[in-house]
């Protein structure tokens, strides 16, 4: 009798802890989400979730590329080994590199291969996808991740939601407004370049991008297991001038009662303003607005890059220089300003003070070839 009981109480109680568990889980938009983890190139996440033991998960993947294409077989063979050997630095070294295992365009699909997700939800911003021409432009599209034609199961839309699968993958494609419901928890991936292809195609300002996507976010209700933000600045895929969104996104997703641009710092706010002068093709006007935020947040390291960049648009490069300078002394992680500056004066027509900021980069980073030619 008491083995009796004590198996119902297992079958009773059971449903309640498990609704317990899930109850524990931050809504997004709602609840504070601290358990985020930043890094520069998105492949990176492979590792940490490998690391975490995650088995079966849902991802979100909030980005403006899919990193859904395909390793060849020998390569998983490989990666699966390592990773059942839980050889950790292996991995890493295996990353990004040519000829190496997998790269920032095709991480997802060893999480899949390695059991890790379950179901892939894509939220990109492009145009080219979700259109009015969304039949014609899916069919590109998915021809373009490279799986073969038998692999590859019809997808189909409804003119929001583009839903199909790979290999045995479920992948839904839409944009925020029209993601699903999500009844479990999910892996939260966010690669700074979509938020910076919304400041491009929409010419909002930075935060009110920001302040619109949470507010989207939180009518969706999503729980959170993990959350991972990419800078994604290396290669350009975001702006440098972006990078500093990592830190409101952290700031949006501990704090959910932000609604507005006055409830947040006012740093900010000057880095808002500033920015937008720099896009609005205002250098003269930033410039003097860096100089002035700069006197009340000294070497504050956005407001230097600001700085350096109206100084080079002004054609003072000696005044930019040193800039720069106090830049990389406050916060070395910037140095992609030489790559990104280098753009700025090609079209400029200064070759070759261009040429200069590219070796002074190539300095700090030899292997920026091997880089760039695994990640095009």
């Amino acid at each position: 009798m008491e083995k009796f009981l004590s198996s119902l109480y297992v079958l009773l109680i059971s449903p309640l802890l498990l609704s317990c568990q899930e109850a524990n889980y931050p809504v997004a938009g709602e609840d504070p989400v601290k358990n985020t983890t930043v890094v520069e190139d998105h492949s990176e996440f492979l590792i940490d979730w490998m690391q975490k033991g995650y088995k079966d998960m849902i991802l979100v993947h909030i980005d403006e590329h899919d990193d859904f294409r395909y390793i060849p077989e020998y390569k998983m063979r490989q990666l699966k080994n390592l990773y059942r050997e839980k050889k950790w630095a292996e991995i890493d070294n295996q990353r990004d590199k040519a000829h190496g295992l997998f790269s920032i365009a095709d991480f997802i699909y060893p999480a899949y291969k390695l059991g890790i997700i379950k179901k892939y939800y894509w939220v990109p911003t492009t145009d080219r996808i979700l259109s009015d021409k969304i039949q014609k432009n899916m069919r590109e599209f998915i021809e373009s991740w490279a799986h073969s034609d038998e692999i590859v199961i019809p997808f189909s839309n409804d003119g929001h939601t583009i839903a199909g699968n790979i290999y045995g993958l479920d992948i839904e494609i839409s944009s925020i407004q029209d993601l699903q419901e999500i009844k479990e928890p999910v892996l939260l991936s966010i690669d700074l370049d979509y938020f910076a292809d919304v400041i491009e195609e929409t010419k909002t300002e930075e935060l009110q991008v920001i302040i619109n996507f949470f507010s989207t976010l939180r009518k969706k209700r999503i729980k959170i297991k993990d959350v991972n933000i990419a800078y994604s600045t290396n290669g350009s895929h975001t702006p440098i001038t972006d990078r500093h969104l990592c830190e409101a996104i952290i700031y949006f997703l501990e704090h959910p009662g932000i609604k507005s641009s006055h409830t947040i710092p006012p740093l900010w706010n000057m880095r808002n303003e500033g920015f937008h002068l720099i896009r609005s093709n205002k250098p003269e006007d930033a410039l003097q607005f860096f100089n002035n935020s700069l006197a009340q947040y000294n070497n504050e390291p956005t407001l230097l890059l600001g700085k350096a960049i109206s100084l080079t648009l002004t054609d003072d490069h000696t005044s930019a220089m040193n800039t720069i300078s106090r830049l990389l002394k406050a916060d070395p992680d910037y140095d992609y300003v030489f790559i990104y500056l280098r753009e700025v004066l090609k079209e400029k027509g200064n070759t070759s003070l261009a040429q200069y900021y590219f070796s002074e980069y190539f300095k700090r980073h030899p292997d920026y070839y091997s880089w760039m030619y695994n990640n095009k």
